[in-house]
């Protein structure tokens, strides 16, 4: 009798410290997901009123930080376009309610960046 409650009371001292160890990590763990995500809602939110503003400018959102986070994440054929280094202007005319433009691909992009980080 006296034996059993030995080992039960050393398995309950083991796994009681390796639930101490582990706990506050699977916590961090949950925790560094959540700041993660927030910070990405936050990185999101900021690109869109960017971008959205009536006064966009390709030149000014290319010097922009944000641009320099989400160009990693854009297609080659608009970070080139954004970037102009060929020395060539670009001329886009666009007609009154085409969704067509730079301003409207690179919204697509992000809603692409939304969705593959599960924001959405």
């Amino acid at each position: 009798m006296m034996k059993i409650d030995i080992w039960t009371a050393i398995i309950a001292g083991i796994f009681g410290i390796i639930t101490g160890y582990f706990v506050p990590f699977a916590k961090w763990q949950v925790e560094k997901l959540k700041l993660r995500r927030n910070e990405r809602i936050v990185f999101i939110r900021q690109l869109r009123e960017l971008i959205s503003s009536v006064e966009f400018s390709t030149q000014e959102f290319k010097d922009t930080t944000l641009y320099s986070r989400f160009r990693k994440h854009l297609p080659d054929k608009i970070t080139e376009r954004i970037d102009c280094k060929d020395g060539r202007i670009r001329l886009e005319i666009h007609l009154a309610g085409s969704r067509a433009g730079l301003q409207n691909e690179i919204l697509d992009q992000l809603c692409i960046l939304e969705e593959k980080w599960k924001l959405i």
